[in-house]
Parts: C-alpha cells; structure tokens; sequence
C-alpha cells in the first residue's frame, strides 16, 4: 500500500483506487438515472460530486510538508492510513474522473431506455 519507509501511496494502489472509483462513479450514475432520467438531475449530482471532490482535495493537499515524513518501524497499518498521502495529481483529477464517470453510468440507462421506445 505505501512506498518503502514512506506516507506515500504506491503506484499499484492509486491505480487500483482510480479503478473502483470509474466503477463506483459509473453505478452511481446508474443508480441516479434509475431514480430520475432527466439529464439536468445527472448533471447536477456530477456537479455536486465534483464540487465536493475538489473541495476535499485542496484542505488534502494543504496539509501536506513538502516532502513525505519517514515512517517509523513497527506502526501499525491503522496509524500508517492516517497519515497515508495520495498523490497531488490524484487528489485533484479524481472529482473530473468521478464526475465524467456519473455521467457516463447514467448515459447507459438513458440510451437502453431509447432503445426499448
């Protein structure tokens, strides 16, 4: 999960975490068209998300020093994941690949629905 005697998040994670997230946002936008298949409610639950994410990712990135603290021998996973940093990029491009992601799932339903009319 981290990179050797680091805070810092591997390459293998952040990849497997931008996977789920595609999947998770492409439910979400599933699950949001079967609720109401207006576009203009897709629209503004990928603004929302959007806007939440990059909200969350500036107060992230603010936090952290300028390089990685070492992490110390023998602290546990649990202690590690509190002070785990993700990568700036990561942080920052996540709201656009969840919100792409939302709308996406929803353009499924949506264009499965015209095909049945």
């Amino acid at each position: 999960m981290f990179q050797p005697r680091s805070y810092d998040l591997t390459a293998t994670w952040v990849a497997a975490a931008v996977g789920v997230n595609i999947i998770s946002a492409i439910i979400g936008g599933i699950v949001c068209a079967l609720i109401d298949p207006r576009k203009s409610t897709v629209l503004i639950f990928a603004a929302l998300v959007f806007v939440l994410g990059i909200a969350v990712a500036f107060p992230t990135i603010a936090s952290y020093d300028a390089e990685s603290p070492e992490r110390p021998e023998g602290i546990t996973m649990r202690e590690a994941m509190m002070d785990g940093r993700q990568p700036t990029w990561f942080a920052f491009s996540n709201p656009f690949v969840v919100g792409i992601g939302i709308v996406l799932g929803a353009s499924l339903v949506t264009r499965g629905n015209r095909r049945k009319k």
